[in-house]
């Protein structure tokens, strides 16, 4: 759950549906929309939490050009403790009461979203893949905003030079009964086509395309700017005739030409703040106008088969648009919208619309200063975080309506019309408003969840909504506004499954937490051991977790300072940052949700996890949240790094009759070693095969030899894996005949790359288990034509695990052969992006080049050096042209 904290914040609370009873929603008429069906009186829970005691100031933005340094924004997780319903000596609640009750429904939920009208997708698509996946991500995916709504602009303009959307029918016609000279989409839309494909693969479902305005030539001003009519509505009077059943045949042909690219349009508008006239694409229209249009559009749209359903009108404010709707309603056409539009900007949302339509804000932003923090002190106000917190909050809470969509998503602006920032190809900057949306995206509320009651007594400065998905679980969003921390009882759910929080204020962007309903002492326990442990609240759970983590640690607890240890402000960082920086999507996922609960009993699964979050702290240059900085860290760094190794050695060489949770103990050390072991260094120096020393040489392909762990443990354990959570991700590399890590050695050369068969001498005859080359490029071979990414990580590194013992001898003296195979394999992983991985990786197929440039005298190795030294990106393109 999320509540309460010492300054503004909001807080996200999941409470998971009571077994063996139906929480969906329940069936709403839509003559009642806004109307609660019912109220009861439901059981009371207690729910406590604890944050930073005073307000900090927002760190200055980072700059951003991996996905690694944009999740450094991300902090740690909520502490929180709860109390069960009505426990023994409890007197009743003596702080604010939030009540939420179920089975008082309001609106169903459509979604949130953003636009990128106006080559702002274009913006995206050129950032480098970094970056425009970050940006992607934090769009559309629960690493950020978890937006499901994409609203695309139907252009036009004669022409496209940037800020300007460009017509598919930018020529007239010879008149307005002719057909229209109908173009391709230019340039996939301006990168619209190309955007919706990427939203649509991380879960956006609803795409509205909306036109600013018809042609020029269909309007009476003869410009699509500067406002002015559609030819042929209500008041207007054109020398070239009515243009209404033309500029539905435009939007027709839009539809079917984002159709023919894959991509369903739900809604099309065809108006843009209709009240007002810009100096860019605008048309103005009253409601009897637009009317008069839908009178065309919507058999037109039936005559050509589309399920679209027309949306209007997209008003400047919440008046305007009531203004429009009353004029459709009164011409007897509501009938034919499915969806009323309205922006936030002339005129705030305020009370619900008389419609039985579902209701979107389609657009909304500020235009002061840029403004990145959460909350601003009052400075800025109108941009920050929580300003647009409350801003949902009272969309959905007052205004009643469906869906909210903020105006850019991305953007090269220079005041706050975008939730993200571009800076050329490589730089984004994340602002707070865009943590406010992630409160409300589907990583919280889902397709088809309806708005339930919620109700605050005993404080003013708290905002409460809350919706049940259809899954039966709940989602409570609860914005503190005050500078106070607030004990707060939550009245009317179960907490007989438990509770998920996540918590954004200034130190924390959508920091998850977890609360348990489970009967301490006096009723209070705190789970997990990991938060913001600045507080003073609750300082003796506090005492209690330092002092458990000293205990497993194997080192004296302070007696002195109840604080947490430097320990526990580590695991924080490992839970809410480093977990979600290696690997695979799926990797990063268990990383995050499993390691820590586990490592509590498991001391060298602890130890691992601590070494790995200091290397990437001291990476990051993440000082301030350690008192004893700097140096300090690369110390506990070697402490932990040493005692997991000892630790694990020895879990390892014990008996495993328990093997569900060792077993996945095991795997997870396993696979923070191999981080660790690319970590240990930046670069590896390029004389690393040049140098007679045996121990620089092991040290140079320790990464290797780590990744035999894996290989190894399977040994160990058998089938006892079986039941592991880890089982998807270990199957993967068994996916397929080809690629699969258990997959084929078989004999031959079918399927091996020509010119490394030459090179190694195989030929029909050989084997795996005749000629060690044969082995390894067998493994290799495959992968080679894997794309270079996350998603491929288990294939890459059982390639390395198996091959191991087979190409550890051949390594250590420093044959040729062997050492470019190995290149490959460094070059491959080094166009992965990620901390640990791409400066070893880098600097390991460098120091092999440079090694056989120099040293080799075979020409099928200079060319061959050609892909680790120039396409792997290796840095030694020149050095191998010398060479």
């Amino acid at each position: 759950m999320q509540m309460s904290g010492d300054g503004q914040n909001i807080e996200n609370i999941i409470m998971s549906p009571l077994s063996g009873s139906n929480q969906g929603p329940q069936d709403v008429d839509d003559e009642t929309t806004g109307v609660p069906l019912q109220s009861c009186a439901l059981p009371t829970f207690k729910f406590v939490s604890v944050e930073p005691s005073k307000l900090h100031p927002s760190p200055p933005p980072q700059r951003v050009s991996t996905m690694v340094a944009a999740l450094t924004a991300l902090s740690a997780a909520l502490l929180v403790a709860v109390v069960q319903a009505n426990p023994p000596g409890y007197g009743g609640p003596s702080g604010p009461v939030i009540k939420v009750d179920t089975n008082c429904k309001y609106q169903e939920y459509d979604g949130t979203g953003v636009s990128e009208a106006f080559q702002r997708g274009l913006v995206i698509h050129e950032l480098n893949a970094a970056a425009q996946n970050l940006v992607l991500d934090f769009l559309f995916t629960t690493k950020g905003a978890g937006m499901t709504i994409l609203r695309n602009g139907l252009g036009s303009a004669t022409s496209d030079p940037f800020d300007l959307m460009k017509s598919i029918a930018p020529v007239a016609p010879a008149s307005n009964s002719s057909a229209l000279n109908f173009i391709p989409l230019p340039r996939e839309d301006e990168y619209q086509v190309w955007l919706s494909h990427q939203a649509i693969s991380r879960g956006v479902n609803t795409i509205y395309a909306d036109a600013w305005s018809a042609d020029g030539y269909m309007k009476t001003n003869g410009t699509d700017s500067y406002g002015g009519y559609l030819c042929g509505v209500t008041g207007t009077s054109c020398a070239s005739g009515d243009w209404r059943q033309s500029y539905a045949n435009k939007i027709v042909k839009y539809i079917q030409d984002y159709a023919a690219n894959g991509i369903t349009v739900k809604y099309v508008g065809f108006l843009n703040e209709p009240d007002l006239n810009t100096t860019y694409a605008s048309m103005q229209s009253d409601g009897r106008q637009a009317a008069d249009f839908i009178e065309v559009l919507y058999p037109t749209l039936a005559k050509a088969g589309l399920k679209t359903q027309i949306a209007c009108c997209d008003g400047s404010g919440w008046q305007q648009e009531r203004e429009r709707l009353t004029g459709i309603q009164l011409a007897g056409d509501e009938s034919k919208l499915g969806l009323v539009t309205a922006h936030g900007y002339s005129d705030y949302p305020s009370y619900p619309f008389n419609t039985t339509k579902h209701v979107w804000q389609t657009e909304w932003s500020t235009f002061d200063p840029i403004n990145y923090a959460w909350y601003s002190g009052g400075n800025g106000f109108q941009s920050d975080g929580i300003t647009w917190a409350n801003n949902i909050h009272n969309l959905f809470a007052v205004s009643n309506a469906n869906g909210h969509l903020y105006w850019w998503g991305a953007a090269n602006t220079t005041d706050n019309q975008s939730l993200m920032f571009v800076n050329g190809t490589s730089e984004v900057r994340v602002t707070g408003r865009l943590w406010a949306h992630a409160h409300f995206g589907k990583q919280f509320i889902r397709a088809g969840a309806y708005r339930v009651d919620a109700t605050v007594t005993g404080s003013t400065a708290l905002n409460v909504t809350a919706f049940e998905n259809t899954d039966g679980s709940t989602a409570v969003q609860v914005i503190n506004n005050s500078n106070d921390t607030l004990s707060v009882h939550l009245q009317g759910l179960n907490f007989h499954h438990g509770a998920q929080t996540w918590l954004t204020n200034n130190l924390h962007n959508l920091t998850e937490g977890y609360a348990a309903t489970r009967h301490g002492q006096n009723g209070v326990v705190a789970q997990p051991p990991i938060g913001d442990l600045t507080g003073s609240m609750h300082t003796m759970s506090l005492a209690v977790l330092d002092t458990q983590l000293s205990t497993l640690l194997g080192k004296p607890s302070s007696t002195t300072n109840i604080l947490p240890t430097d320990e526990l402000r580590i695991l924080r960082h490992f839970h809410a940052v480093t977990s979600r920086s290696m690997g695979s999507e799926a990797t990063q996922k268990i990383l995050h949700r499993n390691v820590l609960k586990r490592a509590w009993g498991h001391p060298y699964l602890m130890h691992m996890a601590l070494a790995v979050a200091t290397a990437h702290m001291r990476r990051l240059n993440v000082n301030e949240s350690i008192p004893r900085a700097g140096k300090q860290l690369s110390v506990v760094e070697a402490r932990h790094w040493q005692r997991a190794l000892l630790l694990h050695r020895e879990e390892l060489s014990t008996s495993n009759s328990e093997y569900d949770a060792r077993y996945d103990a095991r795997v997870e050390t396993t696979f923070l070693t191999v981080v660790y072991s690319f970590a240990l260094e930046d670069c590896l120096p390029l004389n690393a095969f040049s140098t007679g020393s045996d121990d620089l040489l092991l040290h140079a392909l320790s990464p290797l030899a780590a990744c035999n762990g894996f290989r190894a443990l399977r040994i160990i354990e058998g089938p006892r894996g079986s039941s592991s959570t880890w089982l998807p991700v270990l199957m993967a590399t068994a996916s397929g005949s080809e690629h699969g890590a258990f997959g084929s050695e078989r004999p031959g050369i079918d399927g091996l790359p020509a010119a490394l068969v030459d090179l190694c001498g195989l030929n029909a005859e050989s084997t795996s288990d005749s000629d060690e080359y044969h082995r390894v490029l067998r493994l290799l071979a495959p992968v080679l034509k894997l794309k270079p990414s996350t998603d491929n990580f288990p294939k890459l590194f059982s390639v390395a695990g198996r091959s191991w013992l087979t190409v550890k001898p051949l390594l250590l003296r420093k044959d040729h052969r062997a050492l470019l195979l190995v290149s490959y394999w460094f070059a491959s992983l080094h166009q992965i992006d990620q901390w640990w991985l791409t400066a070893r990786a880098k600097s390991s197929c460098a120091a092999i080049v440079a090694y056989l440039v120099q040293e080799s005298d075979d020409d099928r190795i200079h060319r061959l050096l050609e892909y680790p030294a120039t396409f792997g990106r290796c840095g030694l393109s020149r050095i191998w042209e010398a060479g």
